[in-house]
């Protein structure tokens, strides 16, 4: 089925809308995550990184560069400061002897599972301010939004 394009303001308008939307969720609920990512020491490009390889797998870091869209060089700081903190671990590639695998370590797991719980429960304070009737039409356009960009993948 072939959607048709929004208009852009319509675009402009839901763009706001979801950045005014991130930003109440941040101000009345961020404070467990954050905790958590202070004190691991970790910036949120680290955790994006570690949320990537514990979607996606193990994987290089040019791969994680171009998904956090940094430099290589940036990169392979960011990761090397993962790998030091226990986070990650760096292996070499089976198929190519010159590429380094970066996989999610034990510690690196429990981590995003912790940050994952935090920012479920955060979520879930801010849910619970809505109306019933709300959150019944909000759960049913994030389902079909979630859907939607699933399969756009």
């Amino acid at each position: 089925m072939k959607k048709s394009a929004p208009s852009s303001d319509t675009t402009e308008r839901l763009s706001q809308l979801m950045q005014r939307f991130m930003t109440l969720i941040h101000q009345r609920s961020a404070g467990d995550t954050l905790k958590l990512m202070g004190q691991a020491k970790l910036t949120m490009p680290q955790v994006v990184a570690m949320h990537m390889l514990a979607q996606r797998g193990p994987t290089t870091v040019s791969a994680i560069a171009d998904c956090l869209r940094l430099t290589s060089g940036t990169t392979s700081h960011l990761v090397e400061q993962l790998v030091q903190g226990g986070f990650v671990a760096r292996t070499e590639d089976a198929q190519d002897r010159r590429q380094r695998r970066i996989a999610l370590a034990p510690a690196g797991r429990t981590l995003v599972e912790r940050l994952s719980r935090a920012r479920a429960r955060e979520f879930a304070e801010v849910a619970e301010r809505l109306s019933p009737s709300l959150q019944r039409q909000f759960e049913q356009v994030l389902h079909q939004m979630v859907t939607e960009l699933s399969s756009s993948d």
